[in-house]
């Protein structure tokens, strides 16, 4: 009951963000210089325009990779292979659409995140602080990060799922989750050091 209130949670200020960033780009005018100095993939010609300010920044690279592959552009190389993969999978089920399928996939992994943690929380804590904490994650100024076409909530969502997994004593799906780490982010390597601890505990 607690996760789906979660989730509740979660798909509301989802919603009341996506809200948020629509009417802030109607309401200031696009950047199109600065958008242009990044660009490596321009918007899908079949979406319409008001999509354009989820296709900036590292979510180009994403995309790209997720069409193209590496080795096409430089700058896109430094970018790990877990997410755009994962686009890849999901672009099919959204008539072909890039940009579509890597909000799908940034923010259904979001969705993961405040349950892992609740999960998590609750064997240390009562039900109520870990609800808390959860809540609070999900409050954090920077969480924004987790609403749009980024890597952030795949990793977080990833890194959760491993260390519940290991507390959990289920070392197959821990494995399984330590695997994908390191194609999520560069981070995952420092990761690595208190999820073997926590193995050799368990």
């Amino acid at each position: 009951r607690d996760s789906l209130r979660l989730v509740g949670i979660c798909l509301l200020l989802k919603a009341l963000l996506t809200a948020a960033a629509l009417i802030g780009a109607w309401v200031v005018p696009f950047n199109e210089v600065i958008y242009r100095s990044n660009l490596v993939l321009p918007l899908d010609p079949a979406l319409p325009a008001w999509m354009q300010p989820f296709n900036t920044w590292d979510t180009q690279h994403y995309l790209l990779l997720s069409r193209f592959g590496y080795g096409v552009n430089p700058m896109s190389n430094a970018f790990f292979p877990l997410y755009p993969y994962l686009i890849w999978l999901v672009t099919p089920l959204v008539g072909g659409h890039g940009l579509p399928a890597a909000w799908i996939v940034a923010n259904l992994c979001a969705l993961a995140i405040p349950v892992y943690l609740y999960r998590i929380c609750r064997r240390y804590w009562s039900r109520d602080l870990a609800f808390r904490a959860a809540v609070c994650q999900l409050l954090l100024p920077t969480a924004f990060y987790f609403s749009v076409g980024y890597s952030e909530p795949i990793f977080l969502a990833v890194c959760l799922a491993t260390l519940d997994a290991i507390l959990a004593g289920d070392r197959l799906r821990g494995l399984v989750f330590c695997i994908l780490l390191p194609l999520a982010r560069a981070q995952a390597l420092m990761f690595m050091v208190p999820v073997l601890l926590l193995a050799m505990r368990s």
